[in-house]
């Protein structure tokens, strides 16, 4: 029997009204020259909402208190301050910016006041960046990766640090291996290599999504190799990068594979990177497909020397090499990995892609690391070009508020056992699709009685 989950979001009816920060702003619009009257009206919202910016629907209130000059920039505002004001609101010391966003956005953001790029004082929430913390706007439906989170029941893999020097670019290179739990050198282990090492390591907390996954046995226990580069722009995407990928084909897969418990044949490696380091990974992979079966990128950074990365794609004569790719719409990469996804597709290349409401960030990368190994090595073992025919469900609406329609098509399933958990894995409902319900192609569920929250629906089927 088959598995496919889909993820729920219950919010109930309610009436809608004003909430706190437009009664605020009317209060202090009629208080307005009244500074002792408006500055109690301040105090007053910030006792009952502590944290910035202020979020209602898919509207998010950017807020700062003092007579500063204050911008915001971040992902939505491709990092410029310009234009971005925060306003003051009836002659009060409070200033505001109203942004819109979609309901499971997150994004990275800064304010600059006085010409000056702090961190939001009132948002406890940050994110981490390639050039320090950023403050961290979650909308309401965003749910944060519970896989990068340390937990000290789960058992930890092992790292060990190496170096390796390269004839071909004269240059030696720190490498950080990770050894999954229960390392047996007997054994044989698929591979993941991430570019831009340090970062997957600390910024994206990837040996502790490794451990999490393994745990849970969404991923098979794997090897990473993380590796960091010395000019990183050079050999990623611009005069470097042919001899990088020498060392990395002919040098460093070879220094692994004596040394640890590998696989050695290309569909057991996987070779990932982020930005720039997608565009190497892409050039290693498509150039060296006998080595490595599996690629990924977050964000990938195609544009040096007019795409050279996609002139690159068409011209290898090869259709089996396995690509997983996720991008932000809140990025310029997004247009041009849509475009490439595309092609990879009419191609008929095996390929995972997702698209989420965020910006060229750690905050995208580290939360989706899991689909990308998970697409190369889940701990099924079934590989995509096996179960290229999924099970095709639409459940609408998402969010409900008190009964979802899951829709299954004309699919000519023989069994449908339908279950629907809370986060913290409690069955809220059990049900076998009748041969009835079946022939009908959907079925309607009424689950007005859970409280507000995230689930997901778990269906196996048989077909």
């Amino acid at each position: 029997m088959k598995r496919f989950l889909l993820c729920l979001l219950f919010i109930p009816l309610i009436s809608l009204g004003q909430n706190d920060f437009q009664i605020l702003y009317y209060d202090l619009l009629a208080n307005q020259g009244n500074s002792t009257v408006q500055e109690a009206l301040i105090d007053t919202f910030f006792m009952n909402n502590p944290e910035t910016p202020f979020i209602s629907g898919d509207s998010a209130v950017f807020l700062h208190r003092d007579s500063a000059s204050v911008q915001v920039a971040g992902d939505f505002t491709g990092w410029s301050p310009t234009g971005n004001d925060l306003f003051p609101i009836a002659g009060s010391t409070l200033k505001f910016r109203y942004e819109s966003f979609e309901p499971t956005a997150r994004l990275d953001y800064k304010l600059v006041v006085n010409g000056n790029w702090v961190l939001d004082p009132l948002n406890p929430h940050t994110a981490p960046g390639g050039f320090g913390s950023n403050s961290e706007l979650a909308m309401p439906l965003y749910v944060q990766p519970w896989e990068i989170q340390y937990d000290p029941s789960v058992p930890a893999g092992t790292v060990f640090t190496h170096s390796i020097s390269s004839a071909y670019t004269g240059n030696t290179y720190p490498v950080h291996v990770y050894l999954p739990p229960n390392y047996d050198s007997t054994g044989h282990y698929p591979t993941v290599y991430f570019q831009d090492g340090s970062e997957y390591r600390l910024l994206a907390n990837s040996t502790t999504a490794l451990d999490n996954l393994i745990a849970v046995d969404s991923i098979q226990p794997v090897i990473g190799v993380f590796v960091t580069p010395n000019n990183r722009n050079e050999e990623y995407a611009f005069s470097l990068r042919d001899v990088y990928t020498n060392f990395f084909v002919e040098e460093l897969v070879p220094f692994i594979d004596s040394m640890f418990a590998t696989r050695s044949n290309p569909w057991s490696r996987l070779v990932l990177g982020d930005s720039f380091g997608g565009n190497i990974s892409v050039l290693i992979a498509f150039q060296h497909n006998d080595v490595f079966g599996n690629v990924g990128f977050h964000s990938g950074a195609f544009w040096p020397d007019d795409f050279h990365a996609f002139d690159v794609i068409q011209a290898a004569s090869i259709d089996s090499l396995r690509v997983a790719m996720i991008w932000g719409t809140y990025e310029s990469a997004m247009h041009y990995n849509r475009s490439l996804r595309d092609n990879l597709i009419n191609a008929n290349f095996p390929v995972y892609w997702s698209e989420y409401h965020e910006g060229h960030s750690w905050g995208l990368w580290r939360a989706t690391l899991d689909e990308l190994i998970h697409f190369a090595f889940p701990a099924s073992e079934l590989s995509l070009i096996e179960t290229r025919n999924v099970l095709q469900v639409t459940a609408f609406p998402n969010p409900y508020s008190d009964s979802i329609t899951f829709s299954f098509g004309d699919q000519n399933l023989e069994s449908v056992d339908l279950k629907i958990y809370s986060v913290k894995s409690e069955l809220f409902y059990d049900h076998v699709l009748s041969s009835d319900e079946l022939n009908h192609g959907r079925i309607k569920v009424s689950l007005n009685q859970l409280p507000t929250g995230v689930y997901f629906a778990e269906i196996r089927y048989d077909d």
